[in-house]
Order: structure tokens, then sequence, then C-alpha cells
């Protein structure tokens, strides 16, 4: 039996994503939108590095006030 560890459909599933602008945290989000996923890329700065589509939005989510305030503006 052969287990697909990496789903290669992620239609109508939604994805959060660190660090969006940049590195490991920019490819992943770039990953997930292109196998259909709604990415939520968060960074430091709000504007979105990428080339696809993806919601994104400035925050420090070191400071506590910025991981709340995260919290509350993600989509349901």
């Amino acid at each position: 039996m052969i287990a697909d560890a990496a789903p290669t459909d992620l239609s109508g599933r939604k994805r959060i994503v660190t660090g969006a602008n940049g590195g490991i945290g920019l490819a992943t989000a770039e990953h997930f939108a292109a196998l259909g996923a709604e990415v939520f890329a968060t960074d430091i700065q709000s504007e979105y590095a990428g080339g696809n589509e993806a919601s994104c939005r400035g925050f420090d989510l070191l400071d506590p006030l910025g991981l709340s305030e995260c919290l509350r503006w993600m989509p349901g």
C-alpha cells in the first residue's frame, strides 16, 4: 500500500502561512495556492511578494497584540 503523504488537490481547503514573504514561507504559500487552496499569508510586511493570489496582511506574530489581531482577522 502506498500512502499519499502530500495531497495534490487542495481545492476548497484553507491554509495559513506565516513568514510568507520570503524563503520557505513564500514557497509554501505559492505551493498551496498552486494546488488550489485558499491561502491566508502573514508576514511583518503587509504586501504579499508571491505571484499567486493570496489574502495577505502584515502582523508581528512575536507580539501578543499582533497575534491576537491576526486571529481576529483570519477568514473563518
